[in-house]
């Protein structure tokens, strides 16, 4: 066996050492060990001595005698794979210190870490340490855990090997290297191949994650611009590039600054700030970057406000097509009376408009139709058509629907919350039927909203701006209501811009015809009519309007074949009675200087009232018929009596005989019914009565 002398700091250290010289030379030496920990200096003697570091050599010498004649070996040390997988686990920025018993050996440690090009970890020297001069994050230390008393992390990097050069001038010294040169260099080229393995693939990895990421960030339409600490560019994305005019390669590593050309000084990067940019306006985000809950740097977005508002277009549309939308356009309203058509000219003319309109008119006349047609003939007509009725929700639930709610706001709350009834109208219409049935706190939020143009979901605190028409609608005169203190007069100036009030069917005339036959068409049934049935249907008062004429469709198609002729007699009850009495509704009229004057028909019934027919009482009869001659309507006694409530057909019979007697009228009987003379005509163009 040839005789070698190791020396080291401790027994730890030679332990290690003399293990990895065995496992080269199949234990064909013999190590004698000396450590700088034993009690007493001794004499060395041996041919080959080994010192494990060069941090130890002095103490070597003065503690120490060496022969002469010695050939002395100053070992130098490596990090194995082991370790320099602990190392590279290490996150960058952190600081360390090197904890090893010795300071020269701590320093030689950290130079070896410095030699594998790890020199992202700041690292300081156990002397530095325990001065108590610099606080760290993680201790490293090479074997020597024993050594170290302390709450810190702790990285062991195990005790540092033989480097190959020093095992090569070992085993030349002892006259072995030819023989074990192929399993030195086995033995240590193995683990570097491993490592290098073990490195590319991570750096393969890592290769892929940054062309994965760029290729995301890339794909992005937002400017998107990644900055460190010191607000130097780290990344910046193709969006970015073309936004600003700028250079990947030439911004890359530049410090964020409207000189190096980007749109505004960091001064200005702040989370949802609008800064202008050319001609457009940009959106700025910001998103701290962290590691450990430390900040390292910053990802700044800007989006173009034109792109968020192409989306929220797009949003808008979706909307549309869960059924916010409007089906019907004024082709689609059936009627060429002269009220029906001023009626159409008018609605017309106030579509072109941005003005809030109130629609007024009974029940069933077709107000919801009259909206959607203004609103598909609008500049809003892209937009969503939102409609809701307040007569057909509880109170309790009519703010959620318009206005909204944030996640958690009530018991019952949809998980994210849920958008009102205004942000789905956003950039279209929102019809708000039966208006007068509103609540006084709904009738407060809906002020504010036509005031503020901004809505506030229940249970949130932030505002939502909106841009929303407002269309509504009531079967009722709101000014009574304003009067009786149960509608808010602030808000029925608010909505009472552009009120529109929609005739009802009973004087429409021959409208009623045109009607009936559409409903039939579209319910794909044919009736034919007898002149009597007809008659009543054009002097009967509709009380429910169009919707009181479908259900009479509905009524026949159940209740008769197609082919047969309809008469009276196969009218359901009430529309037969009403020839003899038909309730008419309380007329809504959107003047308000009309409130609490006579109307003409209740003038006129006042009139007739009188025991021998006056001037007045026979101009207004005159009147009535010379109206429906021109609108080809047919009038009977039946259909006279209805116009003027509270007659009796026997009290006009005799005003309608003494106007016969005068030459002014002719009558007829069956369809053809009562007409004027040509003297008739003209004692009401001249005056002659």
């Amino acid at each position: 066996m040839k005789p070698l002398v190791l020396v080291t700091l401790d027994k730890v250290t030679q332990k290690k050492i003399k293990t990895q010289l065995y496992s080269l030379v199949d234990e064909k030496i013999k190590v004698t060990g000396y450590t700088l920990e034993d009690d007493e200096a001794q004499k060395i003697e041996g041919k080959v001595v080994l010192i494990s570091c060069t941090s130890i050599v002095a103490d070597v010498f003065k503690k120490f005698r060496l022969d002469k004649e010695a050939h002395i070996i100053v070992a130098r040390r490596s990090i194995d794979k082991a370790g320099i997988e602990q190392l590279l686990r290490v996150k960058p920025g952190t600081r360390a210190t090197v904890i090893v018993g010795h300071p020269a050996a701590s320093a030689v440690t950290i130079e070896a870490i410095r030699r594998l090009g790890i020199s992202y970890i700041d690292l300081i020297n156990e002397q530095d340490f325990y001065s108590g001069d610099d606080q760290v994050d993680i201790i490293i230390t090479p074997g020597k855990m024993n050594r170290i008393k302390s709450d810190i992390p702790l990285i062991n990097i195990n005790i540092l090997n033989l480097d190959v050069t020093t095992v090569v001038e070992v085993l030349m010294a002892l006259n072995l290297y030819d023989k074990y040169q192929s399993q030195v260099s086995h033995s240590y080229t193995s683990p570097i191949i491993e490592l290098s393995q073990d490195l590319q693939h991570a750096l393969t990895e890592i290769s892929n994650m940054k062309n994965q990421l760029e290729a995301l960030v890339n794909a992005s339409h937002d400017g998107v611009v990644l900055v460190n600490k010191e607000l130097e560019v780290l990344a910046i994305n193709d969006a970015a590039c073309s936004m600003f005019k700028l250079k990947k390669g030439q911004t890359i590593g530049t410090c964020y600054s409207e000189g190096a050309g980007f749109p505004c000084d960091w001064s200005h990067i702040l989370n949802n700030n609008v800064i202008k940019h050319a001609e457009n306006s940009l959106i700025i985000g910001v998103t701290p970057v962290c590691t450990s809950d430390i900040e390292i740097g910053r990802v700044v977005t800007f989006r173009d406000v034109t792109e968020i508002q192409r989306l929220e277009q797009i949003v808008r549309k979706k909307s549309s097509e869960r059924g916010h939308v409007a089906h019907y356009s004024f082709k689609d309203i059936v009627g060429e009376s002269p009220e029906m058509t001023a009626t159409k000219n008018i609605a017309a003319q106030i579509a072109s408009t941005e003005g809030t309109i109130l629609i007024y008119g009974e029940s069933g006349v077709g107000k919801e139709l009259f909206a959607q047609a203004i609103h598909r003939n609008s500049k809003r007509k892209k937009g969503p058509f939102v409609a809701i009725n307040f007569s057909a929700l509880p109170d309790n639930l009519v703010e959620s629907e318009l206005f909204g709610y944030e996640e958690g706001a009530f018991t019952g709350a949809r998980k994210g919350g849920k958008p009102g009834f205004f942000e789905l109208a956003h950039g279209g219409t929102i019809f708000l039927d039966e208006i007068g049935d509103a609540n006084p706190y709904i009738q407060t939020r809906l002020l504010r909203v036509l005031q503020e143009k901004e809505v506030m979901r229940v249970g949130s605190t932030k505002v939502i701006p909106v841009d929303v028409r407002v269309i509504a609608a009531s079967n009722k005169y709101l000014l009574d209501l304003v009067k009786n203190n149960r509608f808010r007069e602030d808000l029925y100036y608010r909505l009472n811009v552009l009120p529109l009030s929609i005739p009802p069917l009973r004087s429409r005339g021959n409208d009623i015809k045109l009607i009936f036959e559409q409903l039939c068409k579209q319910k794909g049934v044919a009736f034919e009519l007898t002149s009597q049935a007809w008659e009543l249907l054009l002097n009967h008062c509709w009380p429910g309007n169009i919707r009181e004429l479908k259900n009479l469709i509905d009524y026949l198609d159940c209740t008769r074949s197609y082919n047969e002729v309809i008469d009276i007699n196969d009218f359901p009850m009430h529309l037969i009675e009403s020839v003899n009495s038909c309730p008419i509704p309380v007329a809504v009229n959107s003047n308000p200087a009309a409130v609490n004057v006579p109307s003409q028909s209740e003038e006129v019934e006042n009139l007739l009232k009188i025991e021998e027919p006056t001037k007045v009482q026979k101009i207004e009869l005159l009147k009535k018929i010379y109206l429906n001659q021109q609108k080809g309507i047919n009038s009977g006694r039946r259909s006279l009596t209805n116009a003027f409530p509270g007659i009796t057909e026997a009290r006009l019979r005799l005003v309608l005989k003494e106007l016969a007697g005068q030459d002014l009228i002719e009558m007829n009987r069956g369809r053809k019914g009562t007409l004027l003379t040509k003297k008739g005509i003209e004692a009401i163009n001249n005056g002659m009565i």
